[in-house]
């Protein structure tokens, strides 16, 4: 099985923490086709260098065929429209728009013994 998964797992994926995203570009199968590379990857992350000195205010560019962006929902709100290029379209920008955050509540059962079937 060729899953996503097994290709993240496998397929030596770099993994990257803590990088500021600046810019999420989804490069279009017909600019593949222009410059004559149909296989080359989807997706250009770029992100502020981390460290100080001569690394400061460089970018890094990360070309991939997948991308997973975690982030704050302020952030995604706030930054999505420059974010992602192209633009999301109208559907996703208005769930983006939509979300929202607040108090969160967590609660812990304890039962004396189980009693649910467990092999569901």
């Amino acid at each position: 099985a060729n899953s996503l998964a097994n290709q993240v797992l496998f397929a030596g994926a770099k993994i990257v923490f803590g990088a500021k995203v600046s810019k999420i570009e989804r490069i279009l199968k017909a600019e593949r086709i222009l410059k004559a590379d149909d296989n080359s990857h989807k997706i250009v992350v770029t992100s502020e260098a981390q460290g100080r000195g001569e690394l400061e205010n460089k970018q890094n560019n990360y070309r991939c065929d997948f991308c997973v962006v975690t982030l704050p929902l302020g952030i995604l709100k706030q930054e999505h429209e420059s974010l992602f290029s192209p633009r999301l379209n109208v559907e996703k920008a208005k769930a983006i728009e939509r979300l929202g955050f607040g108090i969160l509540n967590k609660v812990l059962l304890v039962f004396d013994s189980c009693f649910w079937d467990m092999s569901a």
